[in-house]
């Protein structure tokens, strides 16, 4: 079940600045708990269960990329006479290109070809850390030695690759003239490994290789540009002299023709970046004082509406008082006139109680005539 994934890796060559051979694939992590959805799906289907088993050889290797993924601090890869074919190599290169941690990668006995060679060469043109790599007793060819050569081009922490055991070194008797030119010119190029592989110890050297690689990286524009970025992030403004004393003549004056365009066309674009930050700055200054002004004016209305704010609660209290003053000039009219009500009922009850004791006078006045 998990053979099958392998068939979703996808992998390409293509050339990069920084190495002659990159390898990008999609990352695909071994699903956990596959065998156990596969037979379910089957019993679902069937009504009959499936005993899945994975080999130990390839269970280690999915451990292996598991811990790799998960960047677990694993030290030595030991997958010797694990059956491990080019597919499963391209899995583990999957995680042994970004690995930090792992010093030594043994792969011996297996069934690696020049094709997962050149997927471990790949991968290791991006690792820092491998020291060691056996690949004994396998499948290695010719084109397999020349890829571990590029790399070594590229990769300065290899001190040692075990090649013992492979078709590219297996001689007889009875191997005609071509073949025995073969092994001895394969012969040649191990030993052409094991040399470039003493002299990435020297200093000297390794100092030279980089001379080297930026001499044809400052040949073509774009290499040229992402050279004088990273002089830049160095704090240098010039190329090294190293670099320029490598060039011919005619180069050296075309890279320097390059380069003041190079420099011309950033001061121009600076210039233009400071032009518009001045005249966002202006703008902004320019909105900050109607800003400003606009708030003077506000604080203008604020306080006249604050005054008239002010006089109309003067007025409303002034209005209180008079509407008070109204009020108690009523209950005293109110009570002038109650009062005369009443003095005109009791002079009324007066006038019926003399008119009354006008008529009895009257009438005692006749009694008595």
């Amino acid at each position: 079940m998990r053979g099958s994934l392998y068939a979703s890796g996808r992998v390409s060559w293509t050339a990069d600045r920084d190495r002659p051979i990159e390898i990008f694939r999609a990352t695909i992590p071994y699903p956990g708990g596959a065998e156990c959805r596969a037979n379910n799906a089957v019993a679902a289907l069937t009504g009959e269960s499936l005993e899945l088993n994975i080999r130990k050889d390839k269970l280690d290797l999915y451990n292996t990329v598991e811990c790799l993924l998960n960047e677990e601090p694993l030290q030595e890869i030991d997958l010797r006479q694990h059956n491990l074919g080019d597919d499963d190599v391209d899995y583990l290169c999957t995680a042994l290109g970004q690995a930090t941690t792992v010093t030594s990668v043994l792969l011996d006995d297996n069934l690696i070809t020049d094709k997962g060679i050149r997927t471990i060469a790949s991968s290791l043109t991006r690792n820092a850390s491998v020291t060691t790599l056996s690949i004994q007793n396998n499948k290695v060819n010719t084109a397999g030695l020349e890829a571990l050569s590029l790399m070594l081009e590229y990769n300065t922490t290899l001190r040692t690759i075990e090649l013992d055991g492979n078709p590219a070194f297996a001689s007889s008797v009875l191997d005609d003239l071509w073949q025995q030119q073969k092994i001895k010119e394969n012969e040649a190029v191990r030993t052409s490994l094991i040399k470039l592989m003493e002299d990435h110890q020297d200093t000297g050297f390794q100092e030279g290789q980089k001379t080297l690689r930026h001499v044809e990286q400052v040949k073509s524009d774009v290499g040229l540009e992402r050279y004088l970025q990273e002089l830049e992030e160095l704090g240098q403004t010039e190329l090294p002299a190293e670099v320029l004393n490598s060039l011919s003549v005619e180069e050296r004056e075309d890279v320097e023709a390059k380069v003041q365009l190079l420099r011309q066309y950033e001061h121009d674009m600076l210039g233009g970046v400071l032009k518009e930050v001045s005249q966002q700055e202006l703008e902004s200054h320019n909105k900050c004082k109607s800003a400003t002004e606009l708030s003077a004016a506000n604080n203008v209305l604020l306080e006249s509406a604050g005054a008239r704010v002010a006089a109309l609660k003067a007025e409303l209290h002034a209005a209180m008082l008079d509407e008070e003053f109204v009020l108690e000039q009523q209950v005293m009219v109110e009570r002038m006139a109650s009062d005369a009500k009443n003095s005109e009922y009791a002079l009324g009850v007066a006038r019926q109680g003399a008119l009354a004791k006008q008529d009895r006078i009257a009438k005692q006045l006749q009694v008595a005539e």
